[in-house]
């Protein structure tokens, strides 16, 4: 006790450089949880969208096969179109400050594709109304019927993909975009070789 008195000083800031280090071993567990939470509800968050992107293309799907050799509602397609736009706008709510570093990546990827889905469909519906006209009621020929269909097929592929892969903690850009990168920059620089090449010689000319 006489040690503890003498040495109060000593003693006094040992027990607050303690408290402090309690505190910070405290808050840098509490960030690191509220964190992961964070990181995975993003994760939960993404898969979300690709399911509910999933059955939105799989109603179009369902509605341009049902109305094989009917009159076909262009308002109902188009309504799921603005549903998967809706879709989108929540995933651009998603900010880069929410997301853990391996999520950034993702998060880029599945946008753009879903975006890409978008753009498409929208692409698909523009040409029916330009051939068919704006009426609400229109008939397909199988032709185009079919050529729908591939569309449709083909933007699901790309989402159920994507569904597949964060559901896998996978990397979408590698997954998804990779090889294309590479075999484009192979191209481009390719190209500007020639370019390059034919320059210097037309200047010398």
């Amino acid at each position: 006790m006489d040690f503890i008195i003498k040495n109060w000083d000593k003693v006094i800031t040992i027990l607050i450089s303690a408290i402090a280090l309690t505190f910070s071993i405290l808050s840098f567990n509490s960030q690191r949880k509220i964190k992961k939470e964070l990181d995975s509800q993003i994760k939960q968050g993404l898969e979300n969208s690709a399911q509910l992107a999933l059955f939105d293309i799989d109603l179009l799907i369902n509605k341009v096969t049902l109305l094989k050799g009917k009159d076909l509602n262009i308002d109902q397609l188009n309504y799921q179109v603005e549903s998967l736009k809706d879709n989108l706008n929540t995933v651009k709510n998603i900010t880069f400050t929410q997301l853990g570093i391996k999520h950034v990546k993702n998060y880029q990827v599945y946008r753009k594709n879903l975006q890409d889905v978008i753009y498409k469909l929208e692409d698909n519906l523009k040409e029916i109304q330009r051939v068919y006209g704006n009426g609400r009621k229109i008939t397909l020929t199988p032709e185009d019927e079919s050529t729908l269909m591939k569309s449709l097929k083909t933007v699901r592929h790309v989402i159920q993909r994507d569904n597949e892969y964060l559901k896998q903690d996978a990397d979408l850009l590698q997954k998804d975009f990779e090889k294309a990168i590479e075999v484009l920059d192979h191209n481009a620089g390719e190209k500007v070789k020639e370019y390059e090449s034919g320059y210097r010689y037309v200047t010398k000319k």
